[in-house]
């Protein structure tokens, strides 16, 4: 997904505040989907300005109830009032009970 060239629909929220991009290489965000409502971006970490943050995930469903997350190179939850989300790098088996929004990004199943 990081991998691909930037597209109109890989801008972060105009609405969402600098400070929230603080953790990320600015410019590798790439949109990845929507789930119930909440649209997802991936981005590579800021690097050595944050070491061990390798990939985040913002769970954006509005402006106020946003959320943002980064790990390192193993398995990242991000568990929120935006949702919960399991991102999982290239490859890896993801965790069994959860629906793919993406090969790298998962949630929940629905009941």
């Amino acid at each position: 997904m990081l991998e691909r060239d930037p597209g109109p629909s890989d801008e972060l929220p105009a609405e969402l505040p600098d400070y929230a991009t603080e953790q990320i290489r600015l410019g590798s965000q790439r949109f990845v989907g929507e789930h119930e409502g909440t649209s997802l971006w991936l981005a590579r970490g800021a690097g050595e300005e944050a070491p061990g943050l390798e990939v985040c995930l913002l769970a954006y469903p509005d402006e106020t109830n946003w959320a943002f997350g980064c790990g390192g190179a193993d398995q990242l939850e991000l568990r929120s009032v935006a949702g919960s989300f399991t991102v999982v790098p290239d490859g890896q088996t993801p965790p069994a009970g959860l629906t793919a929004i993406t090969p790298n990004v998962y949630a929940p199943a629905a009941r």
